[in-house]
């Protein structure tokens, strides 16, 4: 029995080891921002300047347009609410399917006035809304 406490006090303590850096790890990414995106709301009263941060909504219709040479384009993003809006300005590669698909998430910076979006990505409506319903109900 006195030999068995060797090889059992290292899986405990490196059992505990585990548990502690899984620990620190979800912790990090809860300070960082826990949330995989916010909403329009969420960002029109945040603070500005902040560092890169997604944004998920709705474009609002008829709000799509481009600069002339097509190398910018401008558009309104809304809450499915549609109480809050947010201005967004997007450079680069047209993006064909924002017609299609109205209801992005962009990855970019805010300044109080407009979102600078740096990316534009397309979801699926049906896995947006149950996102957004878990958002709803916590």
């Amino acid at each position: 029995m006195a030999g068995d406490s060797g090889p059992r006090r290292i899986i405990i303590g490196t059992t505990l080891i585990i548990l502690v850096g899984l620990a620190f790890m979800i912790s990090r990414t809860y300070d960082e921002g826990g949330a995989y995106y916010q909403t329009v709301n969420e960002v029109r009263q945040s603070q500005t300047g902040q560092d890169q941060v997604r944004v998920a909504g709705w474009v609002v219709e008829d709000s799509l347009d481009y600069d002339e040479d097509g190398s910018e384009l401008f558009f309104r993003l809304e809450d499915p609410g549609g109480d809050e809006q947010l201005p967004v300005n997007y450079s680069g590669t047209k993006p064909d399917e924002i017609y299609e698909q109205p209801q992005v998430v962009i990855e970019g910076t805010y300044d109080g006035d407009k979102f600078q979006a740096d990316t534009i990505m397309f979801q699926c409506p049906s896995q947006y809304e149950e996102e957004l319903e878990e958002e709803r109900n916590q």
